[in-house]
């Protein structure tokens, strides 16, 4: 992934419109990753981030572990011991 998308990732989940206008910062707790709509697009992109060391594997498990929970079936893609870890951390902090 170029290091302008991951840029416009970054600024598109950090940031939304308060109802003026007015740019607003989005809250850092995982309700906010547990409540927002999440994609394949939006996995992928955590999954290169990771890959690319821009991101840990934690913050990449919390985007993989709501995207299985909207999708209601598992994610087939391979990773590593410490996000397969990560993952399962964030499986049990969800109650899943």
């Amino acid at each position: 992934m170029k290091p302008l998308s991951i840029i416009a990732v970054v600024l598109a989940v950090a940031c939304t419109r308060s109802g003026d206008g007015r740019p607003q910062v989005a809250s850092t707790s995982t309700d906010s990753v547990r409540t927002s709509a999440v994609s394949i697009d939006s996995v992928m992109a955590a999954l290169d981030a990771y890959s690319e060391k821009s991101i840990t594997a934690d913050a990449a498990a919390k985007v993989i572990v709501a995207y299985i929970i909207k999708a209601g079936q598992p994610l087939n893609v391979e990773m590593d011991a410490a996000l397969r870890a990560a993952v399962t951390r964030e499986m049990k902090a969800r109650g899943r």
